[in-house]
């Protein structure tokens, strides 16, 4: 039996719905990161080496709430958080996946389209 933090199981099907968006077409780094408590995915965006975007799709260890978080050139080497704490991009019910996801891929075309 393989068990998952459900922050990371959250981020997994965030995935999964973006991942068959039609409105999508480029290429995302997916990664991970954790904060102890705090476990999900990260979606790297690229424009160049300077212009680059990390959002980060969580569950708030305190509230259950789904976050959509971020970091302007955020690249995972020295171990610091993909977001600052206390700030939210965007926050969501426990269950609201496919809203999270919608939220995502709007924040993803805003950052392409500047």
């Amino acid at each position: 039996m393989v068990n998952i933090d459900n922050g990371l199981k959250i981020g997994l099907i965030v995935l999964e719905l973006i991942r068959d968006s039609a409105e999508l077409k480029i290429e995302i780094d997916v990664g991970t990161f954790t904060n102890c408590r705090e476990n999900g995915l990260t979606f790297r965006l690229m424009k160049s080496v300077e212009k680059s975007f990390t959002f980060c799709v969580y569950e708030n260890r305190n509230t259950d709430h789904i976050i959509i978080n971020g970091k302007k050139g955020y690249i995972n080497i020295t171990g610091e958080l993909p977001y600052c704490k206390g700030e939210h991009l965007a926050r969501f019910s426990c269950g609201q996946y496919q809203e999270c996801a919608e939220k995502l891929i709007e924040l993803i075309k805003e950052f392409y389209s500047k």
